[in-house]
């Protein structure tokens, strides 16, 4: 389970989808840095979109209640 309240197809309560947005956030940072930078401000709204794509928002999920601008640790350096 990659948060606790968030399961495979199960409506997420708001808090929730949030936190699964803020660590969906972090992996991408950690995993895939250079996609990060390129998705840029987009990159909130897009793992919002995919969730709601999937069924796991719940009607009451929107712009004013979804932490669309996640915090991320981005202090990471490239290796090389």
């Amino acid at each position: 389970m990659l948060l606790e309240g968030a399961e495979k197809g199960k409506v997420l309560e708001v808090p929730v989808a949030n936190k699964v947005i803020r660590k969906a956030a972090q992996c991408l940072v950690d995993e895939a840095p250079a996609l990060f930078k390129e998705l840029g401000e987009s990159l909130g709204p897009t793992l919002a979109a995919k969730l709601s794509a999937s069924g796991a928002l719940p009607s009451n999920a929107g712009a004013g209640n979804l932490d669309l601008n996640p915090y991320v640790d981005a202090k990471k350096e490239a290796a090389g």
